[in-house]
């Protein structure tokens, strides 16, 4: 085999082994309910367009988090967190345990205001 054509057969080895991992790593966006990311508590006191607002200031704050497959996946880490009550759970737990983010003036749950900012970003890409 000359040289050329093995390093064509390597290299086309190495693509089709990487493209899986790098589509994992780099695209794979988990699969959640578009409906359980609006969140409970502020949609009491805020409309949706303050909603969008906070969302996109913590985008803003957080630019590793202003993505929706780091939002869906820092929300949806496991097929059991899908549910309105999951968010719910983590949410007071956010407060339990002091995992807070101040933006706006409002101090929220880390939770909350990733919901908010998946919010801003569906909304953005619905545009």
């Amino acid at each position: 085999m000359k040289r050329r054509n093995f390093m064509l057969l390597v290299s086309a080895g190495v693509v089709a082994v990487s493209v899986p991992f790098v589509n994992q790593v780099y695209f794979d966006i988990p699969d959640y309910d578009k409906e359980s990311i609006f969140p409970q508590f502020l949609s009491l006191i805020w409309d949706e367009e303050s909603i969008s607002d906070i969302g996109a200031k913590y985008a803003a704050k957080f630019p590793e988090e202003s993505r929706e497959r780091s939002l869906a996946k820092a929300l949806f880490s496991d097929s059991a967190s899908q549910s309105k009550d999951k968010l719910l759970a983590l949410t007071q737990s956010d407060f339990f345990n002091g995992n807070l983010v101040t933006i706006d003036g409002w101090v929220l749950s880390k939770t909350e205001a990733r919901q908010c900012a998946l919010h801003y970003i569906m909304n953005q890409t619905k545009a």
